[in-house]
């Protein structure tokens, strides 16, 4: 004797497959929505990043800092990050120098769209200059810099960049408070190519007086 399912069954079963089915798609969708970046809200301080000094660190450098405190050399105040934990990185220093924040990552083979977004200060006590020779200490240079290098660049590149993503030089001269944490978001899935590795740099060069270079929940997702 033939057994067929009832009406409720039928019903049942259709349900199920519709719920594995939609978990199987959710499933795929965040296996393609992959983070490049590791310890990009600096949670764990420094690690995962590389980080380079006209001085090997001695009168400046890129530290862990507690959000909100007073820059541990220059002691310039900083501001809040609502967005952020409790550590972020930032560049600091009492005399002339410059510092680099690096970090490099590799692109998926299957990547067809990739992002990057990070949050930023740059407050500089002098006028800046733009100095085209990023890492010039010697003559006049008082910027803060952002840029994508090419995987086998080095740290110290000052051309053939992927793409530059910030060049205005400081969110705020001279001014008794410091500028907040702006958000920037970049597409750069025409910047990259699948497979191949790259670095996201920041870079803090002060002549003149103190740079401060704040960053935090930098990120890099890969679709």
């Amino acid at each position: 004797m033939t057994h067929h399912p009832s009406p409720l069954q039928r019903i049942l079963t259709l349900l199920s497959l519709i719920a594995l089915a939609s978990a199987a798609g959710t499933g795929t969708a965040m296996a393609k929505n992959r983070e490049l970046i590791k310890n990009g809200s600096f949670s764990s301080g420094l690690a995962n990043w590389t980080t380079l000094a006209s001085d090997g660190g001695v009168v400046g450098s890129f530290t862990a800092a507690a959000v909100g405190a007073a820059a541990p050399r220059s002691g310039e105040a900083t501001p809040l990050n609502p967005a952020g934990g409790t550590l972020y990185a930032l560049a600091d220093q009492n005399n002339r120098s410059y510092q680099v924040l690096a970090q490099s990552f590799r692109v998926p083979r299957t990547a067809k769209r990739v992002i990057l977004t990070y949050q930023m200060f740059a407050h500089s006590q002098a006028a800046t200059v733009l100095n085209p020779a990023l890492f010039d200490i010697v003559g006049v240079n008082q910027q803060a810099r952002v840029d994508l290098l090419k995987g086998a660049s080095p740290l110290t590149a000052t051309s053939g960049f992927a793409r530059v993503l910030y060049n205005r030089g400081a969110d705020a001269v001279a001014s008794p408070t410091p500028p907040p944490f702006l958000s920037y978001r970049f597409n750069l899935s025409r910047n990259v190519k699948a497979g191949r590795t790259y670095k996201i740099r920041f870079l803090a060069a002060a002549t003149e007086e103190v740079m401060n270079v704040g960053v935090d929940n930098v990120s890099v997702k890969a679709r």
